[in-house]
């Protein structure tokens, strides 16, 4: 059974999400200590709202419904709860733009790894050819080497194909809930 139930409605370039939470812990940190709209969304909320942005052009205009449980706010407060749902998305936005920077000087390793390993790989199998009747031991280390260049290779592709790629789509999604209409409602 989803503890989230999620209905999404398309309609002409619009879309609406409207997503019903049993309870206001399911959707914020019930141990975070901060007021609306400083507080935390729990990961649940969180990934499951990205989840349905993920997959969204994000160039459609997209309005998103919180329903929470009648009295879980006091009345007129629908407003700062739907504003900390936007800020945790800022602030999240901080951690990932980092988290970017961080990953790019990690690709370029990579990269520098891959040249290195290369140039050696390309030394070595220059001499093997250069021998006559290449030894046992020379046999042994072009195989090293060809492992080595196929782990460093694969590593330095799979980072840039997948992983650096996929930061960059979160970072994109999360700054469009930033700037979606978001609204509350207390349903009984």
């Amino acid at each position: 059974m989803k503890e989230i139930r999620i209905d999404v409605t398309r309609d002409e370039g619009a879309v609406s999400i409207d997503m019903w939470f049993k309870m206001l812990d399911q959707l914020f940190d019930p141990s975070d200590p901060f007021p609306f709209p400083e507080k935390e969304l729990t990961d649940m909320a969180e990934e499951t709202i990205f989840e349905q942005f993920v997959d969204l052009n994000l160039q459609k205009e997209v309005d998103l419904t919180l329903h929470i449980p009648k009295g879980s706010v006091p009345a007129g407060s629908e407003n700062q709860v739907a504003a900390a749902v936007k800020h945790h998305f800022s602030f999240r936005l901080k951690d990932l733009a980092w988290e970017k920077k961080s990953s790019w000087k990690e690709g370029q390793v990579s990269v520098q790894l891959v040249v290195i390993t290369l140039s050696l790989s390309l030394a070595v199998f220059y001499l093997y050819y250069l021998m006559p009747t290449p030894g046992f031991f020379y046999q042994i280390m072009m195989g090293i080497f060809v492992i080595i260049n196929w782990v460093t290779i694969w590593h330095t592709w799979e980072y840039f194909v997948y992983s650096h790629r996929h930061l960059w789509r979160k970072y994109r999604v999360y700054q469009y809930i930033t700037q979606t209409n978001v609204k509350i409602n207390q349903t009984g």
